[in-house]
């Protein structure tokens, strides 16, 4: 019994072929040259990550410094991006402040791509009554848009960065579920799913083993997705005053408060953070559509 189950399993592992040294490297470039905008998209990225590691070594002032007879600086080559109302160089603050965002992004899109395939998959796979009460739940919670139930959590829980990642993640999880149920629904209809069935597979072998690899072309994508909502929704809170707390360099705080005051006489204030959350936001969003033409074979030219 224990082999056939193995075989099984094989047959429902998904066949993704693994190329090594020269083999991957030239499939990534044919990749990047079919996808120009998704290479673009993942350099973005990757910038960021570098950008948020190497913080320390390459702010060239501390973010919390108030730097004497620097107040309201225009972007010169000392202050390459200027300086707020308080006399702090932008330039690190926005170095720093991609630190938060990595880490909200990555933590909170993970928390609410993992709650979502959890609960998608329970539903999916159980079908029935279990299925027909939590579509209710997630009926009435997509009722209301993310960002709304992210607002009253935090205003329950209290502003932090904390309570900002799970209200983020808990606002995720209904529209991951609801996408991930459907590619449940569909893979419990294979011959894999049937024949694990007929060795007597125990119910959880077959959602964890057999369900859940073929399903992981969806998940990658909502978690790209769920990646760069995240940071959207870290920036609005932190700029509504429920997120990051001044003098936290977030760049949602730095889009609020001073930045609106200074909006004529230092504008580099509010444009600076904005155009390094829109080029993140462009690049996640364009490495997404990327990814979903990769991973969809109704998408594959």
């Amino acid at each position: 019994m224990a082999s056939s189950l193995q075989r099984v399993d094989d047959l429902a592992a998904p066949s993704l072929a693994k190329p090594r040294g020269r083999s991957r490297l030239r499939r990534m470039m044919v990749l990047a040259r079919r996808k120009p905008l998704g290479a673009l998209g993942a350099g973005l990225m990757l910038l960021l990550v570098v950008v948020a590691l190497l913080a320390p070594l390459l702010a060239p002032y501390d973010p919390y410094e108030s730097i004497s007879g620097a107040r309201l600086l225009s972007p010169s080559l000392s202050h390459p991006m200027g300086t707020d109302n308080l006399g702090r160089d932008l330039l690190s603050r926005i170095i720093y402040g991609a630190r938060i965002s990595l880490m909200i992004g990555v933590l909170a899109g993970a928390l609410g791509t993992l709650g979502g395939l959890t609960v998608g998959l329970i539903s999916g796979y159980a079908g029935g009554w279990v299925d027909n009460v939590i579509q209710r739940v997630v009926d009435s919670l997509m009722a209301f848009p993310g960002l709304i139930l992210a607002l009253a959590l935090v205003a329950t829980l209290g502003p932090s960065l904390r309570n900002v990642m799970i209200a983020i993640a808990v606002g995720a999880i209904p529209n991951t579920s609801r996408v991930i149920r459907g590619a449940v629904l569909s893979a419990k209809q294979e011959d894999y799913v049937s024949a694990a069935h007929a060795l007597g597979a125990p119910g959880w072998r077959i959602a964890i083993f057999h369900i859940v690899p073929n399903v992981m072309a969806p998940v990658l994508i909502l978690a790209s997705v769920g990646f760069g909502v995240s940071i959207i929704a870290e920036a609005s809170l932190s700029f509504l005053g429920l997120g990051a707390q001044p003098p936290t360099p977030s760049w949602g705080v730095m889009l609020s408060g001073p930045s609106r005051r200074f909006m004529t006489d230092a504008p580099w204030m509010a444009i600076f953070p904005g155009l390094a959350i829109s080029l993140v936001i462009f690049g996640i969003n364009v490495f997404g559509d990327a990814l979903r033409d990769i991973l969809d074979p109704r998408l594959r030219g």
